[in-house]
């Protein structure tokens, strides 16, 4: 319910408001958790309006309620402008306060009122740091967890492997599929290893964790989750840590030897355990040391290429762990063999031809839909064109991340598709790949993991390839253009269309600042037609004979056979 309508608080007033994630936790009425602030600030008088610290799990509408109190204490008056940090928030200020100018941008006045509370309130918040926490764990959990702990540091996967080589866990009891597990204690400072939900996210916290904040008033967004399993002295756990080990006689390998489970947040703050975070260590720990146990010998000679190990533990709820090196989505580390020359490459886009041509009249397509047929046509062609172009001029020896970077990264920047064709396309790379095996392209445990990453990939794939939030400027436009029916091969049309989407994206700043949204644009529109168009190539039906070479192509090209669909 809006409130009524008051004088507003001044004519340049300001509200800032938002939620932002607290270091302070708790471990009632629920299970532990990181409690999240909701305030509301006066940045003209520099006074705050209303607060509230709430669990994770409170809708995004808090925000809102608090605004309403915040009004409410003000006797009704209501602010000129607000800003607030993201656009979901700023729908929910315009419900309540729509006459006020509504502005998304950076909030640091609520990141400084939010980190003083942690740092005041501490453990006001009645959590107890103990390794159980304040009973929310059971003792039997974190018994098994010490086990396969003290386990690890026998095992020492350290002296086998650096930083930069990580390996795949999957655990399909707890539904992980494609974890990348980072071997910590290389540089012999800190030991363990390092659990990432994806090599993904791995890849991002690599290239933010050597650029730490360069003051507490500035924030640090890993963009990722993490679970570190690490050890620290006995000498420096806490009292109710030390107390938890020896009450409860659980294992330890020495005194440098205390197990810690560390799963962190975002913010790289550490949440609270829980109990699939224990079991998710145990399952890491486990893997890693049968992998250890059984190909050593191949890992201290430096002989190990690709390397796997399936394990089970005796916890009933994880019968089954399997580890892998390396990742599959990571690139070799092999050094890269000198690049073909044009001519091997050209010599490359012919052979890709071939295949492609091979496959389309292989059993695997036979009896597809044309759109299916399209797409294939279409997208593999892409593929081939990209993994020439971009890495290393090969078709051959082709490796799980270069797939699942073309299918993550470059269809949703670069190619324009529109949402059948992205449907179909986990399918159709399905199908390819299986038949690359089947002929003896491909050595078939390359298959195999390239199509699990593709399954275990396809519904983050397909949301990201429709997300206009990842297409570059061309792509954005080409899309619109496809949406809106516009005949590319009008130039008026073209010119029409570009005119009135550089009116819709042309965003004025706020206060003399560019706000930060879709660019216009200039485009070419012959580029557009071809990005737009699929090719529709030719390929003759069973005993159907072939034209001339230089009579017209059967594809409607209006080129030569010879110099367009002729097989080569």
């Amino acid at each position: 319910m809006t409130p009524a309508r008051k004088p507003t608080s001044g004519p340049g007033s300001l509200w800032i408001g938002g939620r932002v994630l607290t270091t302070l936790t708790f471990s009632k009425p629920e299970p532990p958790f990181r409690g999240a602030a909701i305030l509301w600030l006066d940045a003209t008088n520099d006074k705050i309006l209303a607060g509230d610290i709430v669990s994770p799990a409170e809708p995004a509408s808090a925000i809102a309620a608090l605004l309403r109190k915040a009004v409410l204490n003000r006797n009704g008056a209501t602010p000129r402008r607000v800003r607030v940090a993201s656009e979901p928030e700023a729908a929910l200020v315009r419900e309540v306060l729509p006459d006020a100018e509504v502005e998304v941008g950076p909030t640091p006045e609520i990141d400084r009122i939010a980190r003083m509370m942690s740092e005041d309130v501490g453990a006001r918040g009645g959590f107890t740091p103990g390794y159980l926490q304040d009973g929310a764990l059971a003792a039997a959990d974190m018994a098994a967890y010490f086990e396969h702990m003290a386990a690890l540091w026998k095992a020492a996967p350290w002296r086998y492997f650096d930083d930069t080589q990580v390996l795949e866990l999957d655990v399909p009891s707890l539904d992980v599929f494609g974890a990348c597990v980072s071997v910590l204690g290389a540089s012999r400072h800190s030991f363990g290893a390092a659990v990432f939900e994806s090599f993904e996210d791995f890849d991002q916290f690599s290239s933010v964790a050597g650029d730490p904040p360069r003051s507490k008033d500035e924030s640090w967004d890993m963009g990722v989750s993490s679970l570190g399993l690490t050890f620290t002295r006995g000498a420096e756990l806490p009292d109710a840590m030390r107390r938890d080990v020896v009450v409860n006689g659980w294992t330890v390998a020495g005194a440098d030897a205390y197990p810690l489970i560390m799963p962190a947040d975002p913010d790289a703050h550490l949440r609270p355990t829980t109990q699939r975070d224990l079991q998710l260590g145990c399952a890491a720990a486990a893997a890693l040391v049968a992998l250890v146990r059984e190909h050593g010998r191949s890992l201290r000679s430096g002989s190990a290429d690709r390397l796997s190990t399936t394990t089970g533990l005796q916890d009933p709820d994880l019968p089954t762990v399997k580890i892998y090196f390396p990742h599959s989505s990571a690139p070799d580390d092999a050094p890269e063999e000198s690049r073909p020359t044009e001519a091997q490459v050209e010599q490359a886009r012919a052979q890709g031809v071939r295949r492609l041509e091979a496959f389309l009249a292989s059993d695997l397509a036979r009896g597809q839909t044309p759109a299916w047929l399209d797409t294939a046509a279409f997208m593999l062609g892409v593929f081939h064109d990209f993994k020439l172009d971009h890495l290393g001029g090969r078709l051959e020896g082709l490796r799980a991340w270069q797939v699942s970077m073309f299918m993550s990264e470059q269809v949703p920047r670069s190619v324009v598709a529109d949402a059948e064709t992205v449907h179909q396309l986990a399918d159709v790379f399905d199908a390819y790949i299986a038949w690359l095996g089947a002929t003896g392209h491909e050595p078939a445990a390359a298959i195999a993991r390239i199509r699990a990453r593709i399954q275990r990939n396809r519904a983050g794939f397909e949301k990201k390839a429709l997300d206009p939030a990842f297409f570059s400027p061309g792509k954005a436009f080409a899309m619109s253009a496809l949406a809106a029916g516009v005949d590319m091969s009008d130039r008026a049309a073209v010119a029409a269309h570009q005119e009135r989407y550089n009116r819709e994206h042309a965003r004025p700043g706020v206060a003399g600042r560019q706000r930060s949204g879709p660019r216009s644009i200039r485009v070419d529109p012959v580029a557009i037609k071809k990005k737009l168009e699929k090719p529709r190539r030719w390929f003759p039906l069973e005993g159907e004979a072939l034209p001339e070479p230089t009579a017209p192509c059967p594809c409607g090209s209006g080129r030569a056979f010879r110099r367009c669909c002729m097989p080569r």
